[in-house]
């Protein structure tokens, strides 16, 4: 299950969501959440590529 949710940019969000809420037990996938974030970087910068750039 965990590789079909990290691929997507909100996967370490809701698992971060989900250890915040239940508490120290919950264990976080590194992989997955590093992943995540570097999609979610990705997509932040090509946006301010695409929006910033001269029509």
């Amino acid at each position: 299950m965990a590789t079909a949710v990290f691929p997507q940019p909100h996967g370490g969000v809701i698992d971060g969501f989900r250890w915040a809420i239940i508490g120290g037990d919950v264990q976080l996938y590194s992989t997955g959440f590093a992943l995540s974030l570097l999609l979610v970087v990705l997509l932040l910068i090509s946006g301010i590529f695409y929006f910033r750039a001269p029509r």
